[in-house]
């Protein structure tokens, strides 16, 4: 709708207005996204990096060798805090933690911490006086007994 126009109350219209969008990628299929206008890749301006790839419904380029998105090191995080804003995040979320009553969800919490940085969990534990607990299991390192 233009803008600075509204519609009416009309409960049709309203039924309307809600079903156009999906009405309209109804019509043009499960594979929208690479009809040329509304694919961005047909603009050789415009940097595409959508990590849609594989699986059965693949048409495109697939990305040829670039890392998936999970588990990417292709460039590898950014530092982006210096040791006065590590020490206010740590700060934060001890107080945050320091709110539960249950010590068992606090280690746990700070376990889950361990999994990202050995050093940020060992800072909320000394900072909760706990014990540093050991990384909790992840879905990349379970393996599966069938």
């Amino acid at each position: 709708m233009p803008p600075g126009i509204e519609a009416s109350p009309d409960k049709m219209l309203q039924g309307r207005l809600f079903s156009y969008a999906d009405t309209h990628l109804h019509r043009v299929g499960t594979n929208h996204h690479i009809i040329p206008v509304n694919n961005p890749e047909t603009n050789k301006n415009v940097k595409v990096c959508t990590y849609q790839r594989d699986g059965a419904m693949q048409t495109g380029h697939n990305q040829g060798s670039a890392p998936n998105y999970h588990k990417n090191s292709y460039n590898g995080p950014d530092q982006v805090l210096d040791d006065r804003g590590r020490a206010n995040v740590i700060n934060n979320i001890a107080e945050h933690l320091q709110q539960c009553t249950d010590r068992d969800i606090i280690r746990r919490s700070i376990a889950i911490f361990a999994n990202v940085d050995d050093e940020l969990a060992r800072r909320l534990a000394e900072k909760l006086n706990l014990d540093v607990p050991t990384k909790t299991p992840t879905a990349s390192n379970i393996r599966s007994k069938y």
